[in-house]
């Protein structure tokens, strides 16, 4: 490990390889010594081809500067690699180490038990364009410790009793951005354990499986403009520090709740702008010191700029319209808070005077058309990630991670070393042209586009 490692940190130019399902690309990048002329190291990058891939462990992939980045990466986004599971107790995919980004991988069938993709002990990280279908285990888990690691415009399809994304365990940091991902199915969305600090932002649910559990972690965790659409139980909140705000919520269960059982602390806990439009809210049983719920439609009692709904707040929230219904209660209820923890409503529109109370300010008697359960960042109404302004969310970088971009290579193993022009057409390529409408600035504290 520590011959790869100084080697990365050398003037290495980085390469570019492709692989088939028939070539050995996991034994490939396992490898520390040389193969057939051609040595991998942290900062390369892989491409896979379609195809049927067996299980991997990638592990040990360590750099020391933040400008390169081991990439793997589908050669066809249309038409992305796929990982089967193989009946055996080991994840399909397992990786560890820091500055990697993984594009556009498929996850198929993962059954009860399994797990289809493993991370763990990992820094400056992120996995895009990802697809999880038929999750009766686990899609994603991350294990150990995590630094900068972001989740992003990924699709969970779970079934009954699966778990799209599972997160933290016990005696670890972990320290994870979700962001704009689309989660389906009859299972659990996402569940946040013990240890894990984590932003779950812009990301839609669709049911009828729950939505996301929380138990909180030493910094405060956000959960912040999502949609739950005909979900059970869409927000557990088992523990904190945590900030729920402007959350739009029709569930057919529990719409949030808190259940403190006297081992987790509710300290700082606050409940602020969510529109709850259906599923019951349950927030009385909470004692903890700093408990806030203040500015929610649908929400009786608790603290200021609360709005009981009996159906005359949104136009037709039945057929997914919560845009606030001309003469809405909620129109001038909302008063803030006192360090302007509502900046922005669900839309990412400014909060301005007169406040609407609920995720969404109401501009005009038009607003927005009834949204849809697909991703947010295809919304008539989004501005996916804050408007310029901080989130609040505890960063440990300065800015986003930047792509390990390749120079023309003449390397193989099992594979081909293209050039960097073929490279730069490959890594640019989003998912498909119909979710490519917006992408995200990393001004505003996302990832960019992949980039040469």
């Amino acid at each position: 490990m520590i011959a790869l490692w100084l080697a990365a940190a050398q003037a290495h130019v980085p390469i570019l390889y492709v692989f088939g399902p028939e070539d050995d690309w996991c034994g490939f990048l396992s490898q520390t010594v040389e193969i057939d002329g051609a040595l991998f190291y942290p900062g390369d990058v892989v491409i896979l081809e379609p195809g049927e891939y067996s299980r991997c462990a990638v592990w040990a992939l360590y750099t020391d500067t933040d400008t390169e980045f081991t990439v793997i990466q589908a050669s066809d986004p249309d038409d992305p690699p796929r990982f089967v599971h193989d009946g055996g107790p080991e994840p399909m995919l397992d990786i560890m180490g820091t500055h990697i980004q993984v594009f556009d991988l498929a996850f198929e069938s993962v059954p009860a038990g399994a797990t289809g993709l493993r991370v763990h002990d990992i820094d400056h990280a992120w996995f895009r364009f990802a697809e999880f279908t038929g999750i009766a285990g686990t899609g994603m888990r991350v294990e150990g410790a995590a630094s900068d690691l972001w989740v992003l415009d990924d699709r969970f399809e779970t079934e009954a009793g699966g778990v799209g994304l599972q997160l933290g365990c016990e005696g670890c940091a972990q320290n994870v951005r979700v962001r704009d991902d689309l989660v389906l199915g009859a299972g659990t969305g996402i569940v946040s354990a013990p240890g894990a600090v984590v932003e779950i932002t812009d990301v839609v649910f669709g049911g009828p499986g729950d939505g996301v559990q929380v138990w909180g972690g030493p910094d405060t965790s956000f959960l912040t403009g999502n949609l739950f659409v005909d979900v059970g139980a869409a927000l557990e909140v088992h523990g904190g520090p945590l900030v729920v705000r402007n959350n739009l919520v029709r569930a057919t269960g529990t719409a949030i709740s808190a259940s403190d059982d006297g081992t987790a602390s509710f300290e700082r806990v606050r409940v602020l702008g969510n529109s709850f439009a259906g599923g019951a809210v349950e927030l009385g049983a909470v004692t903890g010191a700093g408990f806030e719920v203040a500015d929610n439609a649908g929400v009786s009692g608790g603290g200021a700029g609360n709005v009981p709904c009996d159906g005359a707040c949104w136009r037709d929230p039945a057929m997914n319209d919560f845009y606030p219904a001309a003469g809405s209660p909620l129109l001038g209820a909302g008063e803030g808070t006192t360090d302007d923890a509502l900046f922005e409503d669900f839309c990412g529109q400014e909060r301005v005077e007169p406040r609407t109370a609920g995720a969404i300010q109401f501009v005009g008697d038009i607003g927005w058309d009834p949204l849809t359960v697909g991703f947010k960042s295809d919304f008539q109404c989004s501005i996916v990630g804050p408007p310029g302004k901080d989130t609040g969310f505890q960063e440990t970088d300065d800015e986003a991670p930047k792509c390990g971009c390749a120079q023309a290579g003449d390397a193989s193993f099992g594979g081909r070393a293209l050039g960097i022009g073929l490279f730069l057409g490959f890594l640019v390529r989003r998912r498909s042209a119909s979710t490519a409408a917006a992408s995200h600035s990393p001004d505003a504290g996302v990832p960019a586009q992949p980039h040469g």
